[in-house]
Formats: C-alpha cells, structure tokens, sequence
C-alpha cells in the first residue's frame, strides 16, 4: 500500500517546512525551485529520499542538513555534537553586544568551557577581534569537531587554545576576562524529546538532577577569572532557585538571572565574590 504524502510528495510525517529547511540549506533549491516542486508531482532524489529516511527516525534536521548558522558563523555538526540552540545564540548575541558597549579595551582572554562544536567561541572570536579564546572540553571528539569549525570559520590559529580538559582541572593557573559556559544539565531522569537521543549523552545529562556540574562550575571559577571578569553560564528551564540557593549557601554574592527571547530564566551572570 502506498505511503500517504503531502503536497510535497513525501511521507506525511515530515513537516513540509523541515522539507523546505532540508532542500534549502543541504540542497541549495531557491525558492522558487522550492515552490515549482512543491506544485507538482515530481519525485525527490534518492539522496533526499535517504534524508527523508533519516529524518522519519526521528535524527534531528541539524544533523541530516550537517550545519547550523550560529551568529554568522557556519558551524560544521559532521561529528554530531550538541546541537546549538537558538536560545543558546540569543545569549551569547547579548554578551557580545555588552561586551561592545562598554568600550575600551576588548578581553583578551576568555574561555569557551564544554565547548562542544565550539560554537559559542567560534561566534566570540569573529564579533570580537581582538579576543583570544581557550577551548575547553572532556571529549577530544567534540575537540576535533571544534577544530574542524574554527578552521571552516577562517579562525587564525594564533586566536585560540584547544584544551581537553574535566572543566578547569587542566587549566592550573589560567586566569580570564570572561568565561562562557553551556555545561550539560539534563536530569538523566527526565522525560525527554526523541531527537535528544541522537545527540552526546555526555554533552546533556549531569547528575544531582542536572545540576552537578553547574555546581561544580561555581566552586571553582573564581580562581580562573582576572580581576572585574565574568561569568556567563547557560542552565535548564526551573534550575535557577537551586542555583541561588548554591551560591547563598557556598557565599557566591549576587547571580543576576537573565530571561531568552522565550521569557524563560535561561542564564546567570556571576562576578568575583
């Protein structure tokens, strides 16, 4: 028996804006090939049928399109890790823009903590040029995939530091203007959405019903920030009270909260105590 299709020719189960999305930024359709095809009963490739395979798995768009735009910056997901979030670049848009507004003289030196694809200091490096960045994280393949994006991104190797490190254990004595983290927080207990299962468990889930290393972030990075530096950490949805208990309780003086474009508390701001 046939499979029921939409317009577009394909199994219904894709929406017709991923199909879009897909043609668009794999493929390379226009729109007006987007809107010819989507007016007639023409046949897609067997390379887009193999996508559409993908995509009925339940694999994320991220993946099967390969890339995502994070800030103006091409970033490569070929080694699948973490896939930026907008509302991951919608915080990192306002850091950069603070940063700018203060005037004088740019950091120098910051660190891009769990890096991942290294998206946050790939977007940092090319809005902010006078910066240097230092990579940080525990799996040498999201290393690599970092690697692979700061070359793709036309980043000068003497802009940066790739780093494998557990958060700060190989950093020692490095000391900077900002750090910017999005470590994992997912409670591993948690009811999930199916495409997350594609993506690095280790890049999502902490234990203490995510908040682990959260925790163990704010022990410790004051002894990794220069003098008037600052850090900017990324958390879950509803995490943020069990945040400012730990920093009253640990005298971690005054987390400011901010809210993403969605109106969720998303990320905290702290200084040196």
């Amino acid at each position: 028996m046939a499979r029921p299709t939409n317009r577009f020719g394909v199994f219904t189960s894709i929406d017709p804006q991923t199909l879009r999305w897909l043609l668009r930024d794999k493929y390379h359709w226009t729109p007006t090939q987007i809107h010819d095809f989507s007016q007639t009963s023409a046949e897609l490739s067997p390379e887009i049928q193999k996508d559409l395979e993908r995509l009925e798995t339940g694999e994320p768009i991220q993946y099967v399109i390969g890339w995502v735009n994070f800030l103006g910056c091409h970033i490569d997901l070929s080694y699948q890790p973490l896939i930026p979030r907008p509302e991951t670049e919608f915080w990192v848009e306002q850091v950069i823009k603070n940063v700018k507004a203060e005037g004088g003289e740019q950091p120098k030196k910051i660190l891009d903590l769990c890096c991942g694809s290294g998206c946050i200091g790939v977007a940092l490096l090319k809005h902010l040029p006078e910066s240097h960045v230092d990579f940080v994280d525990i799996s040498n393949t999201a290393l690599q995939q970092t690697q692979h994006n700061l070359q793709l991104n036309d980043i000068d190797n003497s802009r940066y530091t790739i780093i494998q490190s557990n958060l700060f254990e190989q950093l020692h004595d490095n000391t900077y203007n900002l750090i910017l983290t999005n470590p994992p927080y997912v409670d591993p207990q948690a009811k999930l959405d199916s495409g997350l299962h594609f993506e690095p468990p280790e890049a999502l889930f902490a234990q203490n019903h995510g908040l682990a290393l959260i925790e163990q972030i704010i022990s410790s990075y004051q002894n990794h920030l220069k003098s008037n530096g600052k850090l900017y950490m990324e958390f879950g949805m509803g995490q943020e009270k069990e945040i400012a208990e730990f920093c009253k309780k640990n005298h971690y003086k005054n987390p400011e909260f901010h809210k993403d474009q969605y109106g969720i508390v998303r990320w905290v701001t702290l200084l040196i105590s």
